[in-house]
């Protein structure tokens, strides 16, 4: 594993002005990146070529198009062929490297293209059928244009000065919305997701305050309803709502009942604690009662008293403060990446309904007077494991990068590398059900057979059923496997993560640890014959049973999953303004620029001199301060000397030939002079006089 992203950027133009922001983001998510770009126009050579050993082995690979500049003008009847050409290269590619994810965004076309409806025609054809041909692959992302020029509302995307000089088709603006919606994308790839979003009442779900104004006092306008909205798109996505207010219990179930324009309901909400109590003490309450850690929780307030008191007692959560006013307030939700959704399965859809089951199921214990083995007796517990098919991949990724309590491992593969093992290693998933309902699919083994041995790669079982003896029924299923297989044991690979205690306990009760693991994990061992025969003691150890005799011998060879890299982010609390102040594309690119700028003295330069140097800077990506030399000398080329001379032009509106500078060496100092001489050429030619010029 590395902790460093590689990052390389395929584009049918020229796509290096998006480098800038893409360092940008992953300074601020504290992410090492190696960023490489291949020279533009090559996009069906370099995917083609990228897997095969001749391209970078990056974790993630960008493909920016034009469409317009992949379809020949003539061709026709081609249009749709082009698409299907390149969504099959794309797919391949994708399928060859299953361990990295590729962002597609077809970007706008040029104004010239509307000119020419019958071309546009077919730029439309090949891109519909690219789109729809490409997305049948896991780790295919599509950025879409909601996802650019919807949330950072660019100003002007096109640039046909640049594109002239460089084939440089779009605005620093645009440049800067694109590589912000990749890094979104990706960092939803990278974090560990929210599981649970508790949220205010009081100014935040409604206008007013519940307990001064009343009932008929609070408010829902559209605002408001937008942002209940947005929250039920994060229960249907899969996370826990949970309403935490200090307000009377039946205040609390009359607005919700009764206020006009009020979106929410009490069946969307886990769980409603409306008390007097800090809020800090109710979300620890919430997570002995989910059984959930406190990283998987959002805290949303408005307050900022009740968001310091939530930072200070409970750090672990992930606090945002809303802005005072509603429209602000959904502005801030709708930027805050770790609540971006991705692609939402069965299974998480009704996680809200399992988990109203799971309370019944709690209250029933509460009610019980008898032992916890008759209790759980008495759930008629119904535990089905079986080969997993392509339908599970989706729930099987899910799984993976949700279960972090009872996890022996702490490989997180996405359906691309579960569908890339080989064919020799078992997949096992676990559907549980009780008279209460269906748990749904809640647990994964992958196993494969090696020198006498039925080795386990991966362990995973959901927290909603630890303690009522499910694990114990897995261990015995691939005892049994391994009791036909004619194989000695079953050895259990584990790696200490941060929250997976209670896995290491469960090995530590029925297994023996017999030694390291080359990549200094834990190697746990258990007879065959004694894991086949294990069983529950909920009031007790668990104590093998005599195994069933062998039935058949079946042959297994082969390794766990390819290798992944590490994706451990800061606490989002330190990234600073992005929901408030980075959400538009200008105001990205202004941040860009001064993260450059903000590393030299400037406060002594000319106006004129600091835009140049921040330019510089920015294009260079060099400290301000260092930029006194020659722009070759500091990393230059005729790429960077385009972004430069297009810069300059947006920046001063004076066009310097590239000829100027792409045979001669030049500093900050030099082209000041060019900007201010053109200046002064400019204006004396509207005053109607000439200067001479030596």
């Amino acid at each position: 594993m590395t902790d460093v992203l590689s990052f390389h950027v395929i584009s049918s133009f020229t796509a290096a002005p998006v480098g800038s922001t893409v360092r940008f983001w992953a300074d601020r998510l504290g992410i090492p990146v190696e960023l490489s770009h291949a020279a533009y126009g090559q996009v069906f050579q370099e995917l083609q070529q990228y897997g095969h050993g001749a391209g970078p082995g990056g974790a993630a690979v960008a493909v920016l198009l034009r469409m317009e500049d992949l379809v020949p003008p003539d061709a026709h009847d081609l249009a749709a062929a082009v698409g299907r050409e390149l969504a099959a290269a794309l797919t391949a590619t994708a399928r060859r490297s299953p361990a990295v994810t590729f962002l597609l965004a077809v970007c706008p076309a040029s104004p010239a293209l509307g000119d020419d409806p019958r071309r546009r025609q077919m730029v439309d054809a090949a891109t519909r059928v690219l789109r729809e041909e490409s997305g049948v692959v896991a780790n295919i992302g599509l950025i879409e244009p909601e996802d650019v020029l919807g949330r950072y509302r660019v100003a002007r995307v096109d640039d046909s000065y640049a594109d002239g000089l460089g084939k440089v088709p779009y605005t620093p603006e645009y440049f800067a919305a694109l590589g912000t919606a990749m890094m979104r994308r990706l960092y939803r790839i990278m974090a560990p997701e929210p599981k649970v979003v508790v949220v205010d009442g009081d100014n935040s779900l409604w206008d007013g305050i519940l307990g001064e104004d009343g009932v008929s006092g609070i408010r829902v306008g559209l605002a408001r309803q937008e942002l209940q909205e947005f929250l039920i798109g994060q229960r249907r996505s899969g996370r826990l709502l949970c309403l935490c207010s200090k307000n009377e219990p039946a205040d609390i179930e009359a607005a919700m009942s009764t206020v006009p324009g009020m979106r929410l309901t009490p069946e969307d909400f886990v769980e409603v604690r409306a008390n007097w109590d800090p809020k800090s003490k109710n979300i620890a309450d919430l997570a002995q009662q989910l059984d959930l850690a406190l990283d998987a929780f959002v805290f949303i307030d408005d307050s900022p008293t009740e968001c310091a008191e939530m930072r200070s007692h409970c750090p672990d959560v992930t606090t945002l403060q809303l802005p005072p006013d509603a429209p602000r307030a959904l502005q801030a939700l709708r930027h805050y990446w770790p609540l971006d959704v991705g692609n939402v399965t069965g299974e998480a859809s009704r996680r809200t309904a399992l988990y109203h089951q799971d309370r019944r199921r709690r209250e029933a214990r509460l009610d019980w007077p008898l032992s916890l083995a008759e209790f759980i007796d008495s759930l008629e517990l119904e535990v089905t494991i079986r080969p997993a098919d392509a339908a599970d991949h989706t729930r099987m990724a899910d799984l993976m990068r949700r279960t972090t309590q009872f996890n022996l491992s702490r490989e997180r593969y996405g359906v691309a590398e579960i569908e890339a093992l080989p064919d020799a290693t078992t997949r096992l998933v676990v559907d549980v059900r009780d008279r209460f309902g269906s748990y749904g699919t809640v647990g994964l083994m992958m196993l494969s057979a090696a020198c006498g041995s039925l080795e386990v790669t991966t362990f995973l079982l959901s927290c909603r059923v630890l303690g009522r003896g499910v694990e114990h029924r897995m261990l015995a299923h691939v005892g049994l496997m391994a009791v036909n297989q004619g194989l000695d044991d079953v050895q259990l690979r584990y790696t200490t993560t941060p929250r997976n205690l209670p896995a290491r306990r469960f090995l530590d009760d029925v297994a023996v640890l017999r030694g390291e693991a080359a990549d200094a994990g834990l190697i746990y061992a258990i007879r065959a014959q004694d894991a086949a025969g294990l069983r529950y003691a909920p009031d007790g150890p668990a104590i093998p049973e005599p195994a069933p005799a062998p039935e058949q011998t079946l042959a297994a060879t082969g390794t766990a999953g390819p290798p992944r890299w590490d994706r451990r982010l800061p606490a989002w609390d330190d990234l600073g303004l992005i929901t408030t102040e980075l959400t538009t594309a200008e105001r990205v690119r202004k941040a860009v620029g001064a993260a450059w700028a903000d590393a030299g003295n400037l406060g002594d330069r000319a106006d004129d001199e600091r835009v140049v140097i921040q330019i510089w800077a920015q294009i260079l990506e060099i400290p301000a301060g260092d930029v006194n030399g020659d722009f070759r000398a500091l990393g230059g080329g005729s790429l960077e000397i385009v972004a430069l001379l297009a810069q300059v032009y947006e920046a001063f509106r004076v066009e310097i030939p590239v000829d100027m500078l792409l045979d001669q060496a030049f500093t900050v100092t030099d082209l000041v002079e060019m900007i201010r001489l053109l200046r002064a050429c400019g204006e004396a030619q509207t005053a109607g006089d000439i200067p001479w010029v030596e």
